[in-house]
């Protein structure tokens, strides 16, 4: 699953939350289960509910519904219903007022953490802006200290959230232009090989169960095209092979004929063991005759003596 289906996902889900969130809400505060009772209150709930459930029959009727508007509608409306309320807690002169508005702020809180889970990057801070407002024009209205002393604690609170999505979203979109580039490039390394994923899925497949025979059962596998494509650029790597392997004593002309020979041997990458039976020398033979190559290439102990032959080749 690619990243653009899993954010998908992702907030469909919450959208989905903010569905079951809403029905819950609105059903126990106008059964008298929670919340007010003042008519206004209710007034504003069943108004509130009517947006919701309009909101929700657009999203079935569109076939492809942008999800962030959705969701950010859905939460949006969410706040300025609780945004309300708690403005109307303070003009009604209620004894619990300032209860009810911390009791409310959880409520934003969830709310911020909903647009959160739903990458809607610059959305939460809309949402930490206004709730900041509303919540200072309560204190400021109420005129309380217990009220005022927690707005330090909710600038910290929502402010954190606002920068926590924000750097979720950075990195998921960093995430997802990879993933773009990732595709971009592998579908040109297919395109090279002539091959299509699948194909190159079952060599993969191949070369983890039958190593080095991997390459002659790929045959059975693919395409025209795609073989027609690995005999070429396999062919032209052996003649490439070739030209080196044969070039070797022409280009290096500070080499004895038997040090060409052990070259020749290093380039296919043979081990002493292997040059002491093709050659029938002995070990000390062939390790002094390495170490003379070294010195006339001037090598450091750590250089590769095969990389330095074949790039003394290359560049000549």
């Amino acid at each position: 699953m690619n990243g653009l289906k899993i954010i998908n996902r992702q907030q469909k889900n919450v959208l989905r939350i903010s569905n079951i969130l809403v029905i819950l809400g609105t059903s126990l505060n106008l059964s008298g289960l929670v919340g007010t009772q003042d008519t206004t209150h209710r007034i504003i709930t069943i108004g509130y509910f009517l947006i919701i459930a309009s909101l929700a029959s657009l999203e079935y009727l569109k076939k492809n519904p942008n999800l962030r508007i959705l969701i950010g509608s859905r939460l949006l409306s969410a706040q300025l219903l609780i945004c309300i309320k708690m403005i109307l807690f303070v003009v009604s002169d209620d004894p619990n007022a300032a209860l009810l508005i911390t009791t409310h702020m959880v409520i934003l809180a969830i709310l911020l953490l909903l647009a959160l889970l739903a990458y809607l990057h610059y959305f939460t801070y809309i949402l930490a802006v206004i709730t900041l407002a509303n919540y200072t024009l309560c204190a400021y209205m109420l005129g309380k200290e217990e009220i005022w002393r927690n707005l330090p604690i909710y600038i910290l609170l929502f402010s954190a959230g606002a920068f926590l999505s924000s750097m979720l979203a950075k990195g998921i979109n960093a995430v997802l232009k990879e993933n773009a580039q990732y595709k971009v490039d592998a579908q040109e390394a297919l395109n090279t090989l002539g091959m299509t994923r699948d194909e190159f899925s079952a060599y993969i497949e191949l070369t983890k169960k039958n190593g080095d025979k991997a390459m002659l059962d790929i045959f059975s596998v693919i395409g025209d095209s795609a073989r027609e494509m690995l005999k070429k650029n396999v062919t032209y790597l052996v003649e490439q092979d070739k030209i080196v392997y044969d070039k070797i004593g022409e280009l290096i002309p500070e080499f004895t004929p038997s040090e060409v020979e052990i070259a020749k041997l290093i380039v296919e990458g043979k081990k002493i063991s292997e040059m002491i039976s093709i050659l029938n020398k002995k070990q000390s033979n062939i390790t002094c005759q390495r170490t003379k190559m070294r010195v006339k290439l001037k090598l450091n102990e750590k250089d590769n003596l095969r990389d330095a032959i074949l790039k003394r080749v290359i560049i000549e």
